[in-house]
C-alpha cells in the first residue's frame, strides 16, 4: 500500500523535474541565440562645440537608433545661423571655427535593419549656411566576424587649416578635402609605421593644433600569446600622408591599469591623450609614472619635426575622475523596526509546493509594496500569497492565488495596489492576478508589461517597456507613449519607476549614448506624463538597486562607487535631485535594500528583500 501511495509522488516529481529541465534548457538555448545577434546601439541628442567655442551644433535624432532624418541647429555666439531637418542623423560630428560641419551617419542605425538589411554609411560635410557639401554613400554588409555591419567608423579627424578631413574606418583613413568634399584616397598609417607588429589597435586620434599632424594613441603588447602579453601604449605623430614623423613607446605602461578596475576604466573611456588644443603642444598621461607630460612640436628646416618634452607634473587617478559633490554623512533618526509576520499555511497544491522552491523558503518575502493608506502588502516567497497589514503591522487578510495560477520562475513578484485597494500581482511577463480590496480573487488580465504601476486618482497604470513607458487603461490599452525625458534623451532600458501620491512619477533609465549605456538617470514627470526634470544618479553610487519617490523626496539605494562595503548606502535627495543625506543602515548585514516612502511624507521604510523586519526612519 505504501508503494502505491508513493508512485504518484514519484511520478509527479519525475515529470516536474523533467519539465524544469526542459524549461531550463530552453532558457539557455534562447540566451545563446540572443547573444549571437548584435546588441542595439542607441543615439541620444548631442551638442558639439567648435575649438574656439564660437559655434555650437545640436543634433536631435528622430529615432533612438539614429535611423532616418534628424533635426539640426547651428548657433554662432548664441545666435542661430541655421536650423532644419536633414535626411540623415549624424552619429558623430565636428564643427569647425568657420561653422563647417563634418560627420558620418548610418541610414539604418549602427546595427543595421531587420532581416539582414544593412543600410548604408554616409560621409557628410555641411557648409556654414546649412547646405550639404558632401553626402558620400557606401553600402554596408554583414560579416561573420563582426556583430555590426561593416564598414563602421572609429572616429573622424578634422584639420581645418590644412583643408583635410579623415574618417577612420577599420584601420584605414578615408581622406577628403574639407572645402570641396572631394575624395582624395585612403591611407593605412599602421602599414607606413615601422615596427608595428605589436601595435594592436588605435584607441584615440586627435589633431595637434597649429600643425598638420595627428597624434595617435595605440594599444600595444609585448608578445603574441596572452600569457606573454604586457599591455602598454605607443604614441605617434602622423602627417597628412599617413607617415609617422615621431614615435614614443611606453611598453608595459598599463600593467598597473589592467589590475586596477578604476584606472582601466578611465584609460578605456578617456584615453591617454590629455590635450591637443594648444598650438604646437600636446599632453599625455604616463600611467605607470602617474605623470602628466607636455611635449612641444616644431618644424625643422630639413622638413622633419622636432618633438621635445617641456614639462612634467604628477597626475593621479583622482585627478581624472570627476568627483561628485560631498553629501552629509549621518544616519537618519531611527523609528524602530516594524515586523510583518506572514500567516503560515500549508500549500494547497503539490505543483505549487515544488515550483515554490525557486521562490524561497516559507516565511520569507518575495516583494513588498505600500498603498496610499499606508497599508503593507507582502508577497509570500513560497506560495505567492499576498498578506495585507495595516500601518502598524497588524494582519488584515490574505489574497490567495488559485491552484491553477502558474507563476514564472523567479523570486521577485511585481505587485501594485490601486486607489480602491485592488491588488495586481504579476504571474509572468504581462499576466497579472487581480484581487479585491478584501482579498477575493477577481480573475487575471494582461497589462502589456511585467512592470505595471497604478496611477492615483485614475483606473490607469504606468507600464515600462523595453525602450519607452506607457499610460495604459484598465483593459491594458495604450493611452500615451513616453519616449523621452526632460533632457531630451531617449528612455533606454527603463529599469523601474515610483509613483507619488499626487500622480507624478519617476523613471530610472540608462543614461549612456551609442553602445555605452553605463550610468543611470532619474526622469521626473507630472501626473499627465509631461517631463519635468532629468537628473543623473549621484556618482557616489556605482549602481542602484531600487528607488522611492513621493513628489518631495527621492530615495536611492546602492553600493558606493569604488568601495568594497558589505552593506548598501541609502541616498536621500530632494525632488530636484540634490543630495540631502547619505547613510548606511546599521541594523542589518544585508547588501540589498528596497526603499519605500509612507504617504504621510515623514517616514522612510527599508525592506531587505527577504525578511519581514522593516527598518523605519524619520525623513529630514
Amino acid at each position: 500500500m505504501s508503494v502505491k501511495m508513493m508512485m504518484p509522488w514519484s511520478w509527479c516529481s519525475s515529470r516536474i523535474a523533467l519539465l524544469l529541465l526542459v524549461v531550463h534548457s530552453s532558457v539557455n538555448v534562447c540566451s545563446v541565440a540572443h547573444c549571437s545577434t548584435p546588441a542595439p546601439a542607441f543615439l541620444q541628442p548631442k551638442t558639439y562645440t567648435s575649438p574656439s567655442a564660437e559655434y555650437v551644433l545640436t543634433v536631435n535624432p528622430s529615432d533612438m537608433y539614429g535611423r532616418g532624418d534628424g533635426r539640426y541647429r547651428v548657433t554662432k555666439s548664441a545666435i542661430e545661423v541655421w536650423s532644419g531637418k536633414l535626411p540623415f542623423t549624424l552619429w558623430d560630428a565636428e564643427i569647425t571655427n568657420s561653422g563647417v560641419v563634418a560627420g558620418y551617419a548610418y541610414s539604418l542605425g549602427m546595427g543595421g535593419g531587420p532581416r539582414w538589411v544593412c543600410g548604408a554609411l554616409h560621409f557628410v560635410v555641411i557648409d556654414a549656411n546649412g547646405e550639404i557639401r558632401l553626402n558620400k554613400r557606401t553600402e554596408r554588409r554583414f560579416s561573420s566576424i563582426y556583430l555590426h555591419p561593416k564598414p563602421m567608423v572609429d572616429g573622424l579627424i578634422v584639420h581645418e587649416c590644412h583643408d583635410r578631413l579623415f574618417f577612420r574606418v577599420s584601420g584605414w583613413w578615408w581622406v577628403y578635402q574639407l572645402s570641396t568634399g572631394f575624395e582624395l584616397g585612403r591611407l593605412d598609417p599602421k602599414r607606413l609605421m615601422p615596427d608595428s607588429e605589436n601595435d594592436r589597435a588605435v584607441w584615440d586620434a586627435q589633431p595637434v593644433a597649429g600643425t598638420p599632424l595627428t597624434l595617435v594613441h595605440w594599444y600595444r603588447t609585448d608578445g603574441e600569446q596572452p600569457a606573454t602579453r604586457s599591455p602598454g601604449a605607443r604614441f605617434t605623430l602622423v602627417d597628412l600622408k599617413g607617415r609617422t614623423v615621431w614615435s614614443l613607446k611606453l611598453n608595459r605602461d598599463y600593467n598597473l591599469a589592467f589590475k586596477d578596475f578604476r584606472l582601466r576604466r578611465v584609460i578605456h573611456k578617456q584615453g591617454a591623450i590629455l590635450c591637443t588644443g594648444q598650438a604646437s603642444r600636446f599632453e599625455l598621461h604616463f600611467v605607470a609614472d602617474a605623470q602628466r607630460v607636455t611635449f612641444s612640436v616644431k618644424p625643422e628646416p630639413t622638413g622633419n619635426w622636432a618633438v621635445a618634452e617641456v614639462a612634467r607634473e604628477p597626475l593621479t587617478l583622482s585627478d581624472r575622475i570627476l568627483k561628485p559633490p560631498e553629501i552629509p554623512q549621518r544616519p537618519l533618526k531611527s523609528l524602530g523596526t516594524l515586523v510583518l509576520r506572514l500567516k503560515k499555511k500549508r500549500p494547497t497544491s503539490l505543483i505549487r509546493g515544488v515550483l515554490g522552491l525557486v521562490f524561497g523558503a516559507r516565511g520569507k518575502l518575495a516583494s513588498l509594496t505600500i498603498d496610499r493608506h499606508g497599508r503593507f502588502y507582502a508577497v509570500d516567497g513560497r506560495t505567492a500569497a499576498v498578506h495585507v497589514f495595516d500601518p502598524r503591522g497588524k494582519f488584515l487578510h490574505v489574497c490567495k492565488p488559485a491552484c491553477t495560477d502558474v507563476f514564472g520562475v523567479g523570486g521577485n513578484r511585481v505587485i501594485s495596489v490601486t486607489d480602491r485597494s485592488e491588488v495586481f500581482l504579476n504571474l509572468d511577463d504581462d499576466r497579472y492576478i487581480r484581487f479585491s480590496a478584501k482579498g477575493a480573487r477577481l480573475g487575471s488580465k494582461r497589462l502589456k508589461t511585467d512592470r505595471w504601476y497604478s496611477l492615483p486618482g485614475t483606473t490607469n497604470g504606468l507600464a515600462l517597456g523595453y525602450r519607452e513607458a506607457y499610460f495604459v487603461d484598465a483593459e491594458g490599452k495604450t493611452i500615451r507613449t513616453i519616449r523621452r525625458g526632460a533632457d531630451g534623451n531617449w528612455l533606454i532600458y527603463p529599469d523601474c519607476a515610483a509613483v507619488a501620491p499626487n500622480g507624478s512619477f519617476a523613471i530610472v533609465a540608462a543614461s549612456g549614448t551609442v553602445t555605452n549605456v553605463n550610468g543611470r538617470t532619474v526622469h521626473l514627470y507630472d501626473a499627465t506624463g509631461n517631463p519635468i526634470r532629468s537628473t543623473p544618479l549621484h556618482a557616489s553610487l556605482c549602481y542602484y538597486t531600487d528607488i522611492a519617490f513621493d513628489g518631495t523626496h527621492l530615495v536611492v539605494c546602492g553600493p558606493e562607487a569604488d568601495r568594497d562595503e558589505a552593506a548598501e548606502r541609502v541616498l536621500v535627495m530632494d525632488a530636484a535631485g540634490s543630495p540631502l543625506i547619505s547613510f548606511i543602515p546599521e541594523s542589518s548585514e544585508q547588501t540589498s535594500w528596497q526603499p519605500y516612502l509612507l504617504p504621510n511624507g515623514r517616514e522612510l521604510v527599508l525592506f531587505d528583500g527577504e525578511s519581514g523586519a522593516l527598518q523605519r526612519y524619520a525623513l529630514p
